[in-house]
């Protein structure tokens, strides 16, 4: 381990590169030696560092305290990363996230950071009801070309725990360039039966051809979710949370999560049945699937008594895709 560290303190190379992704075996005992990196003074080690904390996934969680400090470091490359680096470990913390909202509150469009704090944001999970304000802001000042973190803050704005955040994503279909707002549709019909009176209002007072045809998608998609219970709790659902749950050695939280997903089991499969609206949800729900199999895997839980682990067999049963799902997910289907 102390060899790699040394590579990565070396610098941005392609040595350090591949250096990044075998740290990871290490695990939680590579954090500290991270850390520590974090601090250099030369720009390349600490974006390295960075680089291998991500790596780390879930195990590199304990440095994202460390992380935090460098979204002030006077490189935009190693912000950058850092941005990056949150998006990817999820860490599921209001302090971050009240962070992030900040600094995306203060300024936008400030050299260049910006594309990639919206993407953070949207990875945070679930959002306080002052982020609406901020992320409306950043979808009228982000340039239309920069089409993913349009997108991410359109999926930022369903994150938003406020009464407001349906209307306000309502209103953004069918409005604006074309392109812009084409997240929109998708992200508000996962709403199911709760988008439906606004998008039937909007649909009665909807003065374009394209403002029509953007909320009948968004009606096809409202409709397919409220036809499929298991669907609608799938996208309330924080997935990342979740999986932490299922690997929990506390047997009430692992249990709780179980139930939560023996519940969503029958959304895994929901558009193999069916013509799929957005093809891309088909890929979301089947990359789930093979998360919840992995995490359900027997080397994934600690030993408990038979009553669990039949259980965990019966859910994971319940998890059994259809073929349509084969080439999505490397899993073994058992």
């Amino acid at each position: 381990m102390q060899a790699l560290l040394h590579i990565l303190r070396a610098g941005s190379t392609e040595e350090a590169q591949c250096a990044t992704g075998h740290l990871s075996r290490f695990g939680a005992r590579a954090v500290p030696g991270l850390e520590a990196m974090l601090h250099s003074s030369r720009e390349s080690a600490r974006e390295m560092a960075v680089a291998g904390i991500s790596a780390l996934g879930d195990q590199g969680l304990p440095a994202v305290p460390q992380l935090r400090s460098l979204l002030d470091d006077p490189s935009m490359q190693v912000r950058r990363r850092v941005l990056q680096s949150l998006a990817a470990l999820r860490p599921r913390s209001q302090a971050v996230t009240a962070d992030l909202l900040g600094r995306l509150a203060r300024s936008l469009d400030r050299e260049g950071d910006d594309s990639d704090l919206i993407v953070a944001l949207a990875n945070a999970g679930e959002l306080p009801p002052e982020a609406l304000g901020p992320l409306t802001a950043a979808l009228n000042e982000v340039p239309s070309y920069d089409a993913p973190a349009l997108a991410a803050a359109t999926e930022a704005m369903g994150h938003v725990r406020s009464p407001q955040a349906l209307p306000a994503l309502v209103g953004l279909i069918g409005r604006g360039p074309e392109g812009r707002n084409s997240r929109a549709p998708v992200v508000v019909g996962h709403f199911g039966a709760r988008a439906l009176p606004l998008l039937m209002w909007r649909l009665a007072l909807a003065g374009s051809g394209r403002e029509r045809q953007d909320i009948r998608f968004a009606l096809r998609i409202a409709y397919q979710v409220m036809e499929s219970p298991g669907l609608t709790e799938f996208y309330q659902t924080d997935q990342v949370l979740l999986l932490r749950e299922l690997e929990n050695a506390d047997p009430s939280i692992r249990n709780r999560a179980l139930d939560t997903l023996s519940r969503l089991a029958p959304a895994f499969s929901a558009f193999a049945r069916i013509d799929p609206v957005f093809p891309e949800d088909v890929s979301v729900l089947a990359r789930a699937r093979c998360d919840a199999l992995l995490a359900l895997e027997d080397e994934a839980l600690p030993m408990t008594a038979g009553a669990e682990r039949d259980r965990v067999a019966k859910t994971a049963a319940a998890l059994r895709a259809t073929q349509s799902f084969a080439a999505a997910c490397s899993v073994p289907i058992y």
